[in-house]
């Protein structure tokens, strides 16, 4: 699990950042939302799995956990005031950890490029 100052918690904050992000597809399948805000606000993180992803909630729980413990290598990389959601392809495939890690290093190396 993240730590609490690194989560994106409230619904409307969530919502907020759904509608106005901006998106960036991993070459393994996980698809990264984020918004730029105020430079003063530590990095958020929220990864988000529904029902379209699988309908076991044991098979959701456990891609949450991999994308979380991805989440957890990149967030002190992240610039400041950046919100970040991370997802899966509702295809219902797993992404490994070392694959969401690549990911993640590509939405890095993006985000740092443009911020």
């Amino acid at each position: 699990m993240l730590a609490t100052e690194h989560r994106l918690r409230t619904h409307t904050a969530i919502t907020h950042t759904k509608k106005n992000a901006r998106r960036f597809y991993g070459a393994h399948g996980v698809c990264f939302l984020f918004l730029k805000t105020k430079k003063t606000q530590q990095s958020k993180v929220v990864v988000i799995l529904g029902k379209k992803f699988s309908r076991k909630a044991v098979v959701r729980n456990r891609q949450r956990r991999i994308l979380q413990a991805a989440a957890r290598e990149i967030i002190k990389r992240l610039p400041q005031g950046l919100h970040l959601i991370m997802r899966c392809k509702n295809d219902g495939t797993m992404v490994s950890y070392k694959d969401a890690v690549a990911d993640c290093e590509a939405f890095i190396k993006k985000v740092q490029s443009k911020f």
